[in-house]
């Protein structure tokens, strides 16, 4: 939601201009993410895995493991950028993202009725 509504607070935070371009992809970043997070709300209550609800599994196995493997891209590389990605909170989050890109994936993989 701070994407959607703080663009210019969050650009200036992490040192990026804040003109017009970087504030309208802060705010359609902050809109996927919040539209994101409704889709996964309204079937919390519904299974998840095998066939059912198959493009939410994927969809969150997509959007998880290309983060993932953006974070990791970014903390091995040897530029003046890669000093940013290899601070502590981003190593945390390549984890946190890889980790839950792993569990939506053998979520996609099983069948969700209980044996």
């Amino acid at each position: 939601m701070a994407f959607t509504f703080m663009p210019q607070e969050i650009a200036a935070r992490y040192g990026a201009a804040a003109n017009a371009a970087t504030v309208l992809l802060i705010q359609i970043a902050g809109a996927l993410y919040v539209a994101f997070a409704i889709l996964n709300w309204t079937v919390r209550n519904s299974p998840i895995g095998g066939i059912y609800n198959r493009p939410v599994a994927m969809a969150n196995v997509l959007h998880f493991a290309v983060v993932a493997l953006t974070l990791l891209k970014a903390t091995l590389l040897h530029s003046a950028a890669a000093q940013l990605a290899r601070s502590p909170g981003v190593i945390v989050a390549t984890v946190l993202y890889s980790v839950i890109a792993i569990w939506f994936a053998l979520v996609l993989a099983t069948h969700p009725i209980k044996q």
